[in-house]
């Protein structure tokens, strides 16, 4: 859990913290830091479970928590690699439907500095429409944005289920 920003609105203290588990990080035999995800699939193609995890945020995030935070919560060693673009997200995924269950890697995604500060920029700008919500009077300060998920930048982040938001309609 990190402290992404913080700020007074109409005279409340807002805090947006980003949370994650990153199931492992290890080095390879060549030098690179890897973060590692475990994810079990249901009986289908590897290759129709993998395309599924090319693009999505989650590994993103993490690469961006290490480049960014990773001396807070890291070796020293490993927060430099990231900062030095030796770091490599892999997705390892067990298919329960074999017996005994089968485990595959992803090809390795890596992400560039560009990259990593256009997802910064991303999320900066994220901050920024949540704090304007918070601020809508209508807005009730539980948490959850009234009637904001079809519009909501947020969206693609999110794993909440639309229905939990319905009590607050």
């Amino acid at each position: 859990k990190h402290e992404h920003s913080r700020r007074i609105i109409n005279d409340t203290e807002v805090v947006i913290n980003f949370c994650g588990t990153i199931d492992l990080v290890r080095w390879d035999s060549s030098g690179y830091l890897n973060i590692i995800d475990y994810k079990t699939a249901q009986p289908v193609t590897p290759a129709g479970v993998f395309a599924k995890y090319d693009n999505a945020t989650q590994f993103r995030f993490y690469d961006w928590a290490v480049w960014k935070w990773g001396h807070e919560f890291l070796p020293l060693n490993a927060h430099n690699a990231a900062r030095s673009n030796m770091l490599i997200t892999y997705v390892l995924v067990g298919f329960a439907n074999q017996k005994p269950p089968k485990w595959l890697w992803s090809k390795g995604m890596i992400f560039s500095d560009a990259a990593r500060e256009e997802f910064d920029e991303y999320l900066h700008r994220l901050a920024d429409n949540i704090y304007k919500w918070w601020a809508m009077p209508q807005v009730p300060k539980a948490g959850w944005l009234n009637n904001c998920c079809v519009t909501c930048d947020f969206a693609p982040l999110c794993n909440n289920s639309p229905d939990l938001a319905d009590g607050y309609k």
